[in-house]
């Protein structure tokens, strides 16, 4: 899902350029599509021809919902996890405050990430791949930011490696 044309643009030519790319080097990718109602699509391990196929399938499938609300930055999840766990180490009260309060946004995030759509799709196919693996993230990061970086810190601690095109 795009907010406007011009995302919708990017999007698009972000999904043809990499899936042609793997697919001209021969890089096995699984593919996850998704949207505010749930999980589109998942797919095992594809290469070649593959790839390009499935991809122009999620593309056309790709709309444009005009919406008034605008998203901030992404949170950094390794850097909120990296201050609590400093705050930790600290008795005053003001840092347990502080601590208290990092915990709940932590909390927010796990809550929000967990109930996404993009988690499911992230998740399903991790499950079909079983393997580590590399995972490129096409996506404006509008309606899926939080849950998106959550997933992704969680991903990138078990020893995948992301990639946001």
């Amino acid at each position: 899902m795009a907010n406007n044309t011009e995302e919708t643009e990017k999007l698009v030519y972000n999904i043809i350029v990499s899936s042609l790319s793997l697919s001209q080097d021969g890089i096995p990718a699984a593919l996850a599509a998704y949207d505010d109602n749930g999980v589109i699509l998942t797919t095992s391990s594809l290469i070649g021809q593959e790839v390009v196929v499935r991809s122009l399938e999620i593309v056309k499938e790709i709309i444009t919902k005009e919406s008034a609300t605008k998203s901030l930055n992404p949170p950094d999840v390794s850097r909120l996890k990296a201050n609590i766990r400093r705050l930790n180490d600290t008795e005053s009260q003001p840092a347990e405050a502080l601590r208290n309060l990092l915990q709940v946004e932590f909390k927010g995030l796990s809550i929000n990430a967990k109930f996404n759509p993009c988690t499911a799709a992230i998740n399903e196919v991790m499950t079909k791949t079983n393997l580590q693996s590399t995972v490129i993230v096409i996506s404006n990061q509008n309606h899926d930011a939080e849950a998106l970086a959550f997933t992704l810190n969680a991903l990138t601690a078990k020893g995948n490696t992301v990639i946001s095109v």
